[in-house]
């Protein structure tokens, strides 16, 4: 039994679906409404969603940009650029796409219904839960019971079943805001802004845009310090900062912004207790500099699938775990030094520039390699 059913778990269901389990999922949302914006697929992430038979339709309204440009965020001027498109589908097997994350959403939902053992119950909450004789009795909030081999929870940075329930901590405030929006495609004269996805590098600050369903609108990310608010906000405009000229300009087209408070989750991490697994955020909510977390939830599903299928449930969850905790504790640690790296004040930020303009573009992506090189063991 799944508790959620965003990427995580809808991820989870076709996974375990495919090793033939009988999969049922509870989400509390009354309607799956297409929430969010843009999310990076790289190819780890990819590779997973192929085997799944979702190719065909995540090529459909997805972006596969060329290059990552890196720019100053004071003046604009390009300083490195990272290769996507060709070579990086050429050197790891997958390509990297960008995609709206209410997009992803809905493919993986299309393709739990046309499951026959995957059902998704809409408008309920796990609100308890307890093990016997080597299953997990699962009760609902609408006064159901349900019996079940374990419980999943991929019920996002706020679960109920991880902080509630499991008694683990909660997720931390980073002191960073994500202000996100987007533009339609034909209100841009700029085609470099639609075929790359760019990062400008300012002071304690930086932006992300890239192309989003089919091209059709660019997705903007500002990243900004900022205070605790555990609730998205939306506003007219995007906050007064120090950007180059031709942001400034590309970000005041935007029709409205979305304030999202970034949250972390604090170590050590936890991924399974007893007959309870956790995946994606409500395990391991992490800080978006490294452009992994929807990844590892896609990871995360089909390793749990793989043990569950090799193993029984206790023994299925502890190696769960124990294959996932050091990388996921890589990831975040990358994430955090991408995160220091991009908003390093002045005059750290004017040697950053200058060193990064001399790296070759090879070195840049070696950066990351090791997260994109991943295939579980038994896909």
């Amino acid at each position: 039994m799944i508790s959620g059913a965003g990427i995580a778990g809808l991820t989870a269901a076709l996974c375990l679906s495919k090793k033939g389990f009988e999969v049922e999922i509870i989400e509390k949302a009354n309607k799956l409404e297409p929430i969010g914006a843009g999310i990076q697929i790289s190819p780890n992430a990819f590779r997973v969603l192929k085997e799944l038979g979702l190719e065909e339709r995540l090529r459909a309204v997805s972006s596969f940009p060329d290059f990552i440009h890196v720019h100053d965020g004071r003046n604009g001027r390009l300083i490195n650029s990272v290769p996507l498109g060709k070579t990086i589908a050429q050197r790891f097997g997958g390509p990297y796409c960008v995609i709206h994350r209410g997009d992803l959403q809905e493919i993986l939902s299309e393709a739990c219904d046309d499951t026959k053992n995957v059902n998704l119950s809409l408008g309920d909450t796990v609100s308890s839960f307890e093990t016997n004789d080597g299953n997990i009795n699962v009760s609902l909030s609408n006064g159901e019971s349900i019996t079940a081999h374990a419980l999943i929870a991929a019920d996002g940075v706020w679960s109920a079943i991880r902080t509630n329930m499991l008694g683990l901590s909660p997720p931390k405030f980073s002191g960073k805001i994500a202000w996100r929006t987007l533009i339609p495609a034909n209100a841009l004269s700029d085609d470099v802004l639609m075929s790359n996805t760019h990062l400008w590098l300012a002071s304690r600050s930086h932006a992300v845009t890239y192309p989003v369903q089919g091209g059709r609108f660019l997705n903007i990310i500002l990243i900004l310090d900022g205070e605790e608010n555990d609730r998205v906000q939306h506003a007219p405009n995007a906050p007064d900062h120090d950007f180059a000229h031709d942001l400034t300009a590309l970000l005041n087209l935007a029709p409205e912004w979305s304030a999202w408070p970034l949250y972390e989750t604090p170590e050590p991490i936890r991924m399974a207790h007893n007959h309870v697994a956790l995946i994606g955020d409500a395990a391991h909510a992490m800080l978006p500099f490294a452009a992994q977390g929807a990844a590892m939830a896609i990871e995360d599903a089909t390793m749990l699938a793989e043990n569950l299928a090799l193993h029984p449930v206790g023994a299925a969850l502890k190696q769960f775990e124990a294959s996932r905790l050091s990388r996921i504790q890589r990831v975040m640690k990358l994430a955090r030094s991408n995160g220091q790296i991009y908003h390093l004040p002045q005059p750290f930020a004017f040697f950053r520039n200058l060193g990064m303009r001399f790296i070759p573009k090879s070195k840049l992506l070696e950066r990351q390699a090791w997260v994109y090189e991943w295939k579980p063991d038994q896909l």
